[in-house]
């Protein structure tokens, strides 16, 4: 299986908010609370992704879908640091791909298309452990900085190359 990684755009939007929550909730439905988990909803997930790839689009920023016979499975987006004291001139916002495709090669080809081989900082949950072992395997390390995110109740940890 091969995927065909593209720059996304408007049109994906309502794509992009289903495989965005379907992601979530098969990558943290072990390590959130139900609240949090139910709180994910396609139709805020949607207008977020409009305003992302609307006419305002940020123009320093990344945004790649990956496609796998013509539908989204995944998609990373990358660019300057949203924190105030980031650690790299670059970071890897997310990258999420559904379970269906884990292993398969598609999360690394999101991430050389959003990062190359910049040096990239990138944000998860502490507990994740899946994430952790894709990220050490293309050269990550965990840095020891990490940060409470209150709206999901959880710590998240920086790993950066």
């Amino acid at each position: 299986m091969r995927a065909l990684i593209r720059p996304a755009g408007p049109a994906d939007a309502p794509l992009l908010a289903a495989v965005h929550v379907a992601a979530w909730s098969e990558t943290y439905g072990e390590l959130l609370d139900d609240d949090v988990l139910d709180a994910f909803d396609v139709d805020e997930r949607r207008v977020t992704w409009e305003t992302i790839l609307g006419p305002r689009r940020d123009p320093l920023s990344t945004v790649v879908v990956a496609e796998v016979d013509s539908s989204i499975v995944g998609f990373a987006t990358s660019g300057p640091p949203r924190h105030h004291r980031p650690a790299r001139e670059w970071e890897l916002a997310s990258l999420y791909t559904l379970s269906s495709v884990h292993g398969r090669g598609v999360g690394a080809a999101l991430l050389a298309a959003a990062v190359g081989t910049r040096p990239t900082e990138v944000w998860l949950a502490a507990e994740n452990a899946r994430a952790t072992a894709f990220y050490r395997k293309h050269g990550f390390v965990e840095d020891g900085t990490t940060n409470w995110f209150d709206r999901w109740r959880m710590t998240e940890k920086r790993m950066v190359r």
